[in-house]
């Protein structure tokens, strides 16, 4: 097959539109701050869902649970587990096309404690 075949051309670009961020949605608390600036500083069960504690640089605690938004690139919560948080994140290539990337919130080490 062809990589100039128009057909494919078409199919690339409805892929790639259909990943389109929802910008009209209210945004979470969480998405006002980069990735980096949050800490994952615990998890716990609540009513057998387990829910992710996410702290803010200024030192408030959030609940966020999967399906909740945090950070600037429209990322969603896809898994939360004892340890970490799976982020499914939407954000624009260098062709202008929105493309899907995963990453993750990582639960912090107390210090003075080995791991």
């Amino acid at each position: 097959v062809s990589p100039f075949d128009t057909n494919r051309l078409q199919l690339a670009r409805k892929n790639a539109s259909s990943n389109l961020p929802d910008t009209g949605r209210p945004r979470e608390i969480l998405e006002n701050y980069e990735l980096d600036k949050l800490k994952l500083v615990g998890t716990m069960l609540l009513q057998k869902e387990r829910i992710g504690l996410i702290q803010t640089p200024e030192g408030g605690i959030y609940r966020v649970r999967i399906g909740s938004f945090i950070g600037p690139n429209y990322g969603i919560v896809r898994a939360v587990s004892e340890t970490e948080i799976k982020l499914e994140e939407t954000v624009e290539d260098v062709n202008g096309e929105w493309v899907k990337q995963d990453n993750n919130l990582y639960l912090l080490q107390e210090q003075g404690k080995a791991p």
